[in-house]
């Protein structure tokens, strides 16, 4: 399949901060967007790193607090401005608000 070599053969990672959503929405005000309940923001002042195209529906994993060693997906990598740009954070979907309705999904589609 020729699709195959458009894609990274590695899987990369970065580390990011979660931002405050009052700052992302702070940051991100002047381009008229808002950030949600359901959505986070993560990413640095300076910018440099981020989620950019081609990441999206990829995890923001975090590490448990009682549990440094153990991850959940706090976050699913949703849209940006640009990547990697000084007060342009990415945004994710906040998995925990969430986790209700999977449930219910799941729940509905195991018994089928």
């Amino acid at each position: 399949d020729s699709d195959v070599s458009r894609y990274e053969a590695a899987v990369n990672e970065v580390q990011v901060p979660i931002l405050n959503r009052e700052l992302c929405n702070t940051w991100l005000e002047h381009r008229e967007l808002n950030v949600t309940q359901g959505m986070i923001c993560a990413g640095y002042a300076e910018g440099g790193k981020d989620a950019c195209q081609g990441d999206s529906g990829g995890p923001l994993l975090c590490p448990m607090e009682d549990h440094p060693n153990r991850w959940f997906v706090g976050g699913i990598v949703s849209w940006g401005i640009k990547c990697a740009h000084p007060h342009l954070p990415g945004v994710y979907a906040y998995v925990p608000k969430y986790v209700p309705w999977i449930e219910q999904q799941m729940a509905l589609y195991s018994e089928k």
